[in-house]
């Protein structure tokens, strides 16, 4: 048995530089024709990085978010620009909301958080803190109120008090939660 979807046609609905919202023509897998099947496009990767510090606290930044209303805690993140390393990203997007310099950078993980109905890709890095270089000032305060650093003990609080909201965030920090008690 086939198990992939066969596209018969796309009909794009909308498209802007951000996002894109296309209605396919689709065969199941079980042989059902569905006429519109919505997939949500995005021609970029996300990126979040977990950086901590010499006492394994973790950075995060507050940000606002337009489309829920809210400021919440988050990891530094933004947009892998074409033909960028995830890691290098990473670094400019801590560097840019925090005023920070980071080193030690490593993909810990990819992944698709709405798979069902969008192809958005999503990286995790992990860096650690550059202790020889000073925090510089030069953060983009148009994208985050502030920056501070949590101990691990605070973050789990957090979570479990529903305070986190973002979901790239959420996957991040659980990933770290759960590698730093298998260390």
């Amino acid at each position: 048995m086939n198990n992939k979807f066969e596209r018969l046609s796309r009909e794009i609905v909308y498209r802007s530089k951000w996002v894109n919202l296309f209605a396919d023509r689709v065969i199941a897998p079980n042989g059902a024709l569905i006429e519109r099947y919505h997939i949500v496009d995005f021609e970029y990767t996300d990126v979040g990085c977990i950086v901590t510090n010499e006492r394994n606290e973790v950075l995060l930044v507050k940000a606002y978010r337009y489309p829920t209303g809210t400021h919440g805690w988050e990891i530094p993140a933004g947009m892998v620009d074409s033909g960028e390393p995830a890691t290098v990203a990473a670094a400019r997007e801590v560097f840019e909301e925090s005023g920070y310099h980071i080193h030690k950078l490593s993909e810990i993980h990819r992944y698709y958080p709405m798979n069902g109905i969008s192809n958005k890709e999503c990286i995790l890095v992990r860096g650690e803190v550059d202790s020889n270089r000073a925090q510089s000032d030069n953060f983009d305060e148009s994208e985050v109120s502030e920056s501070a650093w949590f101990d691990l003990q605070t973050i789990d609080a957090m979570i479990k008090r529903n305070e986190i909201k973002c979901g790239l965030t959420l996957t991040a920090l659980l990933l770290h939660l759960c590698n730093v008690a298998l260390d």
